[in-house]
């Protein structure tokens, strides 16, 4: 998702000079020199540059991730000198909603999040990974609580494919009124949240079985089989 992304935005921020010392970098990653690849990236986002700082965030945040928290504040300070693009937004909304290299501000978050949602770029992955994570705000943060919003995120990024999206959805219809009307529907989305690397649906799938009969299982596979993605 993230390479997707770069590609365009390359093409729109980098000169030439810096585009070559972009393709440097990628040739030293591709030869697992981390090193050098950082070396490069920090030269150019000392420079300007906009797109090497997401590279450096994105190194800093995985370490960050895995138990070193100074790192945590480097990736922070990087995204934040590339703000302006929605990647960087959407990374940053992370930090603040772990609470990763900065306080944990679920309000921050929330802007954040909403600002890729509402972005004219066309990046479908990077706004569905925003309408997930801000629905699972509305869910589970009291301050934010809206169910019927959180569930009208997860339906969008569930069009389009997105595992965790497929997952919630699964979730949330097994508990609309009345129940049953809605097991086949909640099923179909689990089978897909599993069929998409999604495996923690499975679970959700064999409780759901004990409560449908067969013939609503095989309705229920049939429409996922028949899913597509849409817009």
């Amino acid at each position: 998702m993230i390479k997707k992304y770069l590609a365009l935005s390359m093409f729109v921020f980098s000169s030439q000079a810096m585009a070559a010392d972009m393709r440097d970098a990628e040739v030293a990653m591709d030869r697992g020199n981390l090193k050098l690849a950082m070396k490069i990236w920090t030269e150019l986002a000392e420079k300007g540059d906009l797109v090497a700082p997401v590279h450096l965030g994105y190194q800093y945040a995985k370490n960050a991730r895995n138990g070193n928290k100074e790192d945590g504040k480097k990736a922070y300070y990087w995204y934040s000198k590339c703000a302006e693009m929605d990647a960087c937004k959407l990374e940053l909304a992370k930090l603040h909603d772990e609470g990763v290299g900065t306080s944990r501000d679920k309000q921050k978050a929330m802007v954040l999040y909403r600002q890729v949602i509402d972005s004219d770029l066309d990046w479908s992955d990077g706004k569905d990974e925003a309408r997930v994570k801000a629905g699972l705000i509305y869910m589970t943060d009291k301050n934010f609580h809206d169910k019927a919003e959180a569930e009208k995120l997860f339906a969008t990024a569930a069009r389009h494919g997105d595992p965790q999206a497929c997952l919630w959805m699964g979730l949330i219809l097994q508990g609309k009124q009345p129940v049953n009307d809605n097991y086949v529907e909640a099923y179909k989305f689990l089978y897909l949240a599993n069929s998409k690397g999604n495996y923690s649906a499975m679970g959700q799938m064999q409780n759901l079985e004990q409560k449908m009969t067969n013939a609503e299982i095989a309705q229920a596979k049939k429409l996922a089989a028949e899913w597509r993605p849409s817009k």
